[in-house]
């Protein structure tokens, strides 16, 4: 008996509610997915048309087995979404009336079309089992069907029938797997095309989105632009306002669901690159704090298992070490190291449970290159599925398990791409275009959602006056711009031009200009891996910066007037961030090929490396009298020197300056991270004291942004966010 689809439907005002579907239509057309709850809320109110609906009769609708959640804040927040969905006004109603104290009253008029809501569950249980009667052969019970499935020896001395049942079995197959094939080739060609849509439409900084497990609604953390706080926030797809989960003055990020829907995990920045991992009801409520961990804010670090048990995080042991992916429990908040990276890799990142649960994908990092690995939860060994030698920027399952999507710059710019979880070759998702970020999948629908970014906004490179400067009072120019991005600028020791990297053609390479910004010129020409963090060599004739064109930074050199760079090291590690000694017979430069982050120098032609610092080193530059080394560690905390003999280092400047510094004749200048507005500041050798000279007045690019100084200290360079928005997008009949 076939279920009858034209009843459980029910009309009132321009809504209709298919209640067997669970799918709310305005005017009969554009269909509005409702979340468990609020769906649930709008069927008792639909029994009720007129009627007074108290807040313990839907309190006993959404929670019949005394479960323990906070009643009142999550009706209340379920009327919410409910009335989103409805575009309809607690002040001025035109659907539901709240009474104050008694509970909702549904207004419009109600038309049920073959039965109210309280009998559908019944009607469907007998459909189902018609459906099951029907399915069983006639003249049969269940028992008998399934002995006559059963295989069943001949009887002695009879001749077999099973060549010929074997004969018409394998005929059936090959029929039913040509009729599949065939199938599947014409849905394939009449399936509607995929579609690109923005999801909000809102502005600002939109990021990590995470589809609800029934499809219906998406989390996400926004913030109103670069160096705001971010918050989580969850929306109905198709319908509504965002609600906003969180309100913390610290940053949230990267939300996970639980796989019931009821919660959403996240993460909370912390102090000294550090985050804490919180919960909260996915209607809003309290939040639960879950642990600490060692994560800095980037990358996405968080995912929950598909029985509910776990929660994958990423955490580091101590200050020192690589990063590593630990599963949390949920009931006890025990954690255990689940991957553990090997010498040579900084980090694991972006985990994700496959559908069934068996296994986690996640990237592995060696600096900015990494590749997708998979590993069975049940423990086994992580095996490689890319080896691109490229950055990856978030990964996803597909709904069958038999791909993941990922983001990397594997063909230049950031797009989106599949590979198979059984290997092969990845490919490009047709429709997707350039800076596509952190894919998420909706393992119920034909959907896809991704972040652009900043491809809607540029970072440029402006110019403010320097510790010495002669020029009147002024605010700081727009020095090197394009509609993409520029930074990592450094002043030639003439004063005459300016290297920085930039992804203007493509992907990021080496650039030089002039001192005014005028003719920029192409310098390297890698074609996809990042390469920047250029240095000019004292004399002005060559210039050293770091590429990883083999999936490892490396440190390269090439000449001022173009040519093939040349490798100054190599190995099975990562070398990045070079500069030069003032006499040019070093490079000094920052390696992973001790196990920590610290300072090395090659000679300048290449050869043995020699190890400078012992207890961290991330940037050097030297003295202008060539007797001293000063350099930053790699949290960015205070500038170290050292004797550029040898010696131990002592801090020289407690302040938080990143990579906004250079080291002068007299002393030197920086940009403090850590006061807002960032003041441009100059710190002199011989007094001891801190000058202000300027201050930035738009958002810095502190991940990978770079000061300079002009030789004669006129001018200092330093790389701005002039406009940068992301959003999430989706992908409509995604396959």
């Amino acid at each position: 008996m076939a279920v009858n689809a034209s009843r459980g439907i029910v009309r009132f005002g321009e809504f209709e509610l298919d209640v067997r579907a669970g799918e709310l239509r305005k005017n009969g057309g554009q269909v509005i997915r409702l979340p468990e709850q609020p769906f649930r809320i709008l069927t008792l109110l639909l029994e009720h048309p007129g009627e007074v609906v108290g807040r313990g009769e839907i309190r006993k609708r959404l929670w019949p087995n005394d479960t323990i959640v906070e009643f009142e804040h999550s009706i209340s927040a379920a009327i919410n979404r409910l009335r989103q969905a409805l575009d309809d006004s607690a002040d001025n109603p035109c659907y539901i009336e709240t009474l104050a104290r008694r509970g909702y009253r549904l207004l419009p008029a109600v038309e049920w079309m073959g039965g109210r809501a309280a009998d559908i569950s019944a009607d469907l249980k007998r459909d189902a089992d018609s459906a099951r009667s029907a399915a069983i052969a006639p003249g049969l019970d269940s028992a008998q069907q399934a002995t006559e499935g059963a295989i069943i020896a001949p009887r002695p001395g009879a001749r077999s029938r099973w060549p010929v049942v074997a004969l018409c079995a394998s005929m059936t197959v090959l029929v039913i797997a040509a009729g599949w094939t065939l199938l599947n080739r014409y849905r394939n060609q009449h399936l509607p095309t995929p579609r690109v849509v923005p999801f909000t439409g809102l502005s600002g900084l939109e990021s990590l989105s995470a589809f609800s497990p029934d499809g219906n609604q998406l989390a996400f953390a926004s913030s109103g632009g670069p160096g705001d706080v971010s918050h989580i926030y969850v929306t109905l797809i198709g319908a509504g306002t965002p609600l906003q989960l969180t309100n913390s003055t610290r940053s949230d990020f990267a939300p996970v669901w639980s796989p019931d829907g009821g919660y959403i995990a996240f993460a909370r920045q912390s102090d000294q690159g550090s985050s804490d991992i919180l919960s909260v009801p996915s209607l809003g409520g309290r939040e639960r704090r879950l642990r600490h961990i060692n994560f800095p804010l980037f990358h996405r670090n968080l995912a929950w298992s598909p029985d509910g048990k776990l929660i994958a995080v990423v955490d580091r042991a101590s200050s020192k070490g690589p990063f590593r992916i630990c599963f949390v429990s949920v009931d006890n908040l025990e954690e255990r190291e689940f991957t553990s990276p090997p010498a040579g890799y900084f980090m694991d990142t972006n985990p994700a449970f496959s559908p069934d649960g068996h296994t986690l994908a996640f990237s592995r990092l060696a600096e900015d290159a990494a590749e997708i690995y998979l590993q069975p939860v049940a423990r086994g060994q992580a095996k490689p599925l890319t080896s691109d030698g490229r950055s990856i920027h978030g990964l996803a399952w597909a709904a069958d398990g038999h791909s993941i999507v990922y983001s990397s710059n594997r063909g230049g710019l950031n797009s989106l791409w599949r590979v198979p979880t059984s290997g092969g070759e990845p490919e490009p998702l047709a429709g997707i275009g350039q800076d596509a970020l952190d894919p998420a999948i909706s393992l119920r629908g034909k959907v896809l959602a991704y972040t652009q970014s900043s491809g809607r906004g540029n970072i440029n490179i402006w110019r403010a006056k320097g510790p010495h400067s002669t020029a009147q009072a002024g605010s700081p120019v727009e020095l090197i711009s394009s509609p993409r991005t520029q930074m990592d600028e450094q002043f030639s020791p003439d004063g005459k031009r300016i290297a920085f990297m930039s992804d203007r053609s493509g992907s990021f390479e080496i650039w030089v200009c002039n001192s005014d910004g005028s003719s920029p010129r192409q310098l390297t020409s890698f074609g996809g891996p990042l390469t920047g963090t250029p240095n000019w060599s004292p004399d002005g004739h060559w210039i050293a910066f770091d590429s990883r064109p083999s999936g490892r930074s490396e440190v390269f050199v090439v000449s001022t007037e173009g040519g093939e760079p040349r490798r100054v090291t190599a190995g099975n590690w990562d070398d990045i961030v070079p500069s030069w000694s003032r006499d040019g017979k070093w490079i000094y430069f920052c390696s992973s090929r001790g196990g920590d982050w610290e300072l090395w120098k090659v000679p300048a032609s290449g050869g043995q490396a020699v190890q400078l610092t012992r207890t961290g080193g991330f940037e050097a530059k030297g003295s202008q009298d060539g007797k001293w080394l000063y350099y930053s560690k790699l949290s960015g905390e205070g500038i170290w020197r050292m004797p550029i003999q040898d010696g131990v280092g002592t801090l020289a400047l407690n302040r938080k300056v990143g990579r906004f510094w250079d080291v002068m004749d007299q002393g030197i200048c920086f940009i403090d991270l850590a006061a807002k507005p960032h003041p441009i500041s100059f710190y002199n050798f011989d007094t001891q004291r801190v000058t202000r000279i300027g201050t930035v007045d738009k958002p810095l690019y502190t991940r990978d942004g770079a000061l300079s100084v002009s030789p004669d200290g006129q001018w200092v360079l330093y790389p701005e966010i002039d406009h940068w928005e992301s959003h999430i997008m989706l992908v409509e009949n995604f396959r």
